[in-house]
Order: structure tokens, then sequence, then C-alpha cells
């Protein structure tokens, strides 16, 4: 009879009190479940287990570069959305990875292409890419839908949210929420401004996974906007276009009941 393989889990926790303890009474439970423990990003691990709160869970994401090992979430924080099981839940969530008595949800990525004069930079963002004027500057520049020009926006920035991101800054924005199983991403403008000199779009647009947004700035120069990928700030030069398109990565969510994303919209939201 062949040896079961022994599983192994990457820990990552921010450095608050409450995320020591659990991490210190998760780590307990992995070993007495027989699951190796790396505090340090292993790719050939079986699972990512992030204690913390949603910024710690897009933390772990992006200091994994994306990585395709499960994530589960064990909220010491505030909200809570990414980090669905609860601190007390431990012993009977790490019970349940043990006996592979889980289910993946697929959490969609954003691209981020951006263009300049000089070199072309790529991100990805789980929840967000947020390009905002700086200052009290307004940003200018066209917008086009695959290969059509949809409008010349004007405005304080626009936003593009995955469905797991529906529910941050986009909502806040007054975009919708989207379900996250959903093969989209939405266009949310902040500010729009609408006038007898310009026609922004000034509601969130939801387009499909095979869509392309161009943006073209109607300066060469020094563009006057700074871009946000995740809340990590970026800033770049002489920008000749950004794309955005919903990426073919994902990431792999590990959560233990089929309705978790309708329980967090109402526990947290109404």
């Amino acid at each position: 009879m062949e040896e079961e393989m022994t599983k192994k889990a990457n820990i990552f926790a921010n450095l608050y009190q409450l995320s020591f303890e659990v991490k210190e009474k998760v780590i307990k439970e992995l070993i007495d479940n027989d699951i190796d423990v790396s505090e340090t990003f292993h790719p050939d691990a079986d699972f990512n287990i992030v204690i913390g709160g949603d910024g710690t869970f897009i933390k772990a994401v992006h200091d994994s570069e994306f990585s395709s090992i499960p994530f589960i979430g064990i909220n010491t924080g505030h909200l809570g959305f990414y980090n669905d099981v609860k601190y007390y839940e431990v012993e009977e969530a790490i019970k349940k990875l043990k006996e592979n008595d889980f289910i993946l949800n697929h959490l969609k990525v954003i691209d981020c292409e951006i263009i300049t004069d000089d070199k072309t930079y790529t991100y990805n963002s789980i929840n967000e890419i947020v390009l905002k004027a700086k200052y009290t500057s307004i940003m200018n520049f066209d917008l086009y839908v695959d290969h059509v020009k949809l409008q010349t926006f004007a405005g304080d920035g626009i936003l593009f949210s995955t469905p797991s991101g529906s529910t941050a800054y986009n909502l806040s924005a007054g975009g919708a929420l989207l379900c996250q199983n959903l093969n989209a991403f939405q266009i949310t403008p902040l500010a729009a401004i609408r006038s007898s000199l310009h026609r922004s779009l000034d509601k969130s647009l939801v387009v499909p996974k095979e869509t392309l947004i161009r943006l073209v700035p109607k300066s060469r120069g020094d563009v006057p906007f700074s871009i946000g990928v995740d809340g990590i700030h970026k800033e770049h030069d002489n920008i000749r276009e950004i794309n955005i398109k919903l990426s073919d990565k994902i990431i792999n969510k590990i959560v233990f009941n089929p309705d978790w994303f309708w329980i967090n919209i109402k526990e947290k939201f109404i």
C-alpha cells in the first residue's frame, strides 16, 4: 500500500498580538494533524494559511507572486471578507483541511500593462487597479473598449475591480457588487465630469473576461495621475497607454460553505 504524502502549509500572519496567539494555535493544530509547517513561502506546499485581516490576505497573495497554492484566511482583523474563517474555528478548519473536506473558489485577477516611452510595466491585482488624479488636477484620457473608443474621460479617476474586489473601494465609489463567480470585471468612474464640454460615463460598467480596456492619456507629457495596485502606490511618467483585462491567472481560495460569499455580504454589508 502506497504511503500517503505529508501535507505542508505556508503561514502568513500580521504582527498584531491576536494574530500571534492564533498563529501559535494554528501551528500546534497543524502539527497535531500531521501537516508540516513553514513560516516562509515554499512553492511545493499544499496550503497558504493567512492569519490577519483582508490586507494581510492581499499582501500574502502579492508576496507569494499570485501563487496557485490554495489560500485559507483566518480572520483576526475587522471586516474579514477574504479571511472568512473565524479565529475560534481553527481546530475544525484544520481538521477539514487534513480530510480535504473543503471547496475551492476561484478568485479573479486583473492584469494591468503600462506602456511608457521607455519601458512596459505589468501588474496583477486581486482587488482593484485605481487611476487617480494627483492633487487637484483632472484626469483626461480616451477610453477604448476593445477597438471602440467609448469616451474621452474627464474626472478624478477611474477604478477597475475584480468581482471579489467589488466589495472594497468600488462599493464605496458607487459601483455594484459582483458575485465572485462571474467571469467579468467592473469599471467605476470617480467623480466623472458631465457638462456641455465633457460627456464622461458616470455609472459603473461590467464587462466580460475577453474585454480589453485601453486608456490613452490626452497629454504625452508628465501625466498628472498616480496608479494604485491593491493599495500599492505606483507612479510612471510619459505614459503612452494603459491596458486592462481580466487575467488568465486565478487565486484558489478554500471555503467550507458554498454560500460563503452571500453570507459575507449579509453579515458585513447589510
